[in-house]
């Protein structure tokens, strides 16, 4: 939906050929500019999206009403009409707005708020074809909870390359824009028919702010007849605003009920329930990479980000009733209220092959993961396992841990069913206090060449594993604890294992420690 630059990757009437998209528009653009904050007439909104759905070619919808900011364009006699047509929607243009710059948190100063109220349902909606985009920016959203309880502040079912950036939904806005408090809406977000959009993106000014929602944050799922796939959820700030200093948390910040969809770089904090949750089978092949979950990401020197616990209200990431084949690759999940990473499953419903990868979890209220039925002694090749989460998967033993300070061995075993595994290794400060496994504070290394081939039928197998990790993230594996979990090729994991402490001892300096830094304490 962008070319290498992030800008559009369609100006004009087609795809141009290479990296970056031309400028050059070959249709005859049409620029509505909103002038007043009237609900209808000659210079409103209502009417520019009227004439925007008349226009057979991609519209503009510029602001340039007079006054301070910011402007609240609150509709009364009935909801906006869906836009049908390719458009632009651009609160930048708005005398005084201006995009946020911050690497972390939000300083934008947005001017035009639309607000809810006066039974209204729905803040925009976009139902264009799939031949169609719709674009929206810098824009902020108040008040879309009707006492029905079906609000939505933007709720898009058509479209394909859709664009949603720099906007908000809840919180406050910055103190340019008069410190105007927002209203909560039902849903912010809902992504929904056959649209397909990127909310979001790597740039800062892309940030969107999706805060206080009474319901999810972002929704992603099906009408009657279609699914909303292909969807990008990117570097948004979910569950407070600003510098991320206030909780202003939604019911859940992301929930996705259907496939290839990607949430990737949000911080998703301080939600009333889960971070992030898939609660349906339809919900796979979904990637959940490198997100901040329960923790802010408050202060930032360069490159390297520091923050506090803003704790989700349950898990930090849940997946149950089905969802399976997803990938929930390199997150950091610290400080939530329950567990780290919840699966879950229910008979006719199997959660299975969801692929737990790279992940540092610490600091939750329970368990770093928790599966619905405890997999450590069981027999995970009965045919009653195939209806718990990731098959049961079993977690490894550790038997020892042990090495210098830059570099350790891990050892142990593995019972399970005939075939290939990889085991992932992590260290923590101290074992979970309150649970027997559960920590996996920093992630070190995903070690492959694990087999299995002696398991008779429907019978586990064994097998060890001696896996080297070095000290990165860290400075020192003295004084720490490592876990494990296996996954099979299938992508199933395991729970984490029960801890061991690190051995440090310089019994093993001769063939380990390649300098005299090395050296334990």
């Amino acid at each position: 939906s962008v070319d290498l630059d992030g800008n559009p990757r369609v100006v004009g009437s087609t795809v141009d050929m290479g990296a970056y998209e031309s400028s050059f528009d070959d249709t005859i653009p049409v620029t509505l500019t909103v002038t007043n904050t009237n609900d209808s007439g000659a210079g409103s909104l209502r009417q520019a999206i009227i004439d925007a759905n008349t226009n057979a070619d991609f519209s503009y919808i510029d602001f340039n009403i007079p006054g301070a900011c910011p402007r609240v364009i609150a509709p009364t006699s009935a909801d906006l009409p869906a836009i049908t047509n390719g458009v632009r929607i651009d609160g930048w243009t708005q005398p005084g707005s201006s995009a946020n710059t911050r690497t972390a948190g939000d300083n934008a100063t947005r001017c035009i708020v639309l607000a809810g109220g006066n039974g209204r349902t729905t803040g925009l909606r976009f139902s264009g074809g799939s031949n169609e985009q719709f674009w929206l920016q810098g824009l902020a959203f108040s008040g879309f909870n009707p006492a029905s309880g079906d609000g939505e502040a933007l709720r898009m079912v058509g479209g394909f390359g859709n664009l949603i950036w720099g906007n908000q939904f809840g919180g406050t806005l910055s103190s340019g824009a008069g410190n105007l408090v927002l209203q909560p809406s039902e849903t912010n977000i809902v992504l929904t028919g056959f649209s397909s959009s990127t909310v979001g993106g790597d740039l800062p000014s892309q940030r969107n702010v999706i805060a206080d929602a009474d319901g999810p944050g972002v929704l992603v799922t099906s009408d009657t007849f279609f699914s909303s796939t292909g969807n990008e959820i990117i570097n948004n700030l979910i569950g407070s605003y600003g510098l991320e200093l206030t909780a202003n948390g939604n019911l859940t910040g992301i929930t996705i009920r259907t496939a290839d969809n990607t949430a990737r770089g949000n911080t998703i904090i301080n939600n009333d329930q889960d971070g992030v949750r898939m609660d349906v089978a339809a919900a796979g092949n979904n990637l959940i990479q490198a997100n901040r979950i329960g923790i802010a990401d408050t202060i930032c020197l360069g490159d390297f980000c520091f923050g506090g616990a803003a704790a989700n209200g349950t898990n930090g990431i849940n997946l149950f009733f089905g969802p399976h084949d997803n990938i929930v690759y390199d997150n950091v999940i610290k400080f939530n209220s329950n567990v780290g990473i919840s699966i879950g499953s229910s008979t006719g419903g199997a959660s299975l092959r969801n692929w737990l990868v790279g992940n540092e979890l610490y600091g939750n209220g329970a368990q770093g993961t928790f599966f619905n039925v405890y997999n450590g002694a069981d027999n995970d090749a009965a045919a009653s396992n195939q209806d718990m989460a990731n098959r049961g998967l079993n977690y490894p033993v550790i038997t020892r841990a042990y090495g210098g300070t830059r570099k350790g061995w891990v050892e142990g075993s593995l019972a399970s069913t005939n075939g290939n595994y990889s085991i992932d290794v992590f260290t923590s400060t101290a074992p979970d206090a309150g649970f027997p496994r559960g920590e996996a504070e920093f992630f070190h290394r995903s070690f492959y060449g694990v087999s299995i081939n002696n398991a008779p039928s429907g019978q586990n197998g064994n097998t060890s594993f001696k896996a080297s990790f070095p000290v990165a993230p860290i400075t020192s594996l003295a004084g720490r604890v490592v876990t494990v979990t296996a996954a099979d090729f299938d992508g199933n994991t395991s729970e984490l294992s029960a801890p061991v402490t690190y051995l440090c001892d310089v019994i093993y300096s001769h063939n380990m420690d390649d300098t005299l830094g090395d050296r334990c304490p």
